[in-house]
């Protein structure tokens, strides 16, 4: 037999293809990868704005007012004491006998409420 066995031998053309293809392999793969990092960064911040919420929701839910909230209609939430309430109007509309708006908000579709 004559010439050379890349099957015994090794041949260096067969390396650098091989070399090429881990090159090529490592890129696509890191690229995939930063691709899922940003995917799951986007997901970790969407799951904390639902935390966020849920928790205004929770405290809402303990504070005093006189009439069912509508969707997406902005109230105002103050607090004076330990005492929550949730009102239809803003602070710079009436000298506030509930103390200070903490927060303008809104409740969305979900009966989650968010900060504006």
């Amino acid at each position: 037999m004559s010439g050379k066995n890349i099957v015994w031998k090794g041949d260096t053309q067969i390396d650098l293809v091989k070399q090429d293809s881990l090159t090529v392999m490592r890129h696509h793969a890191n690229e995939q990868i930063k691709k899922l990092q940003e995917h799951a960064d986007l997901l970790t911040d969407q799951a904390k704005e639902i935390i966020e919420r849920v928790k205004l929701a929770e405290k809402i839910a303990t504070a005093e007012y006189g009439f069912k909230p509508v969707h997406l209609k902005e109230y105002y939430l103050y607090k004076k004491n330990k005492k929550l309430v949730l009102s239809l109007i803003a602070p710079d509309e009436w000298d506030s006998p509930y103390g200070k708006c903490i927060a303008k908000v809104r409740q969305l579709g979900d009966s989650t409420w968010e900060k504006l």
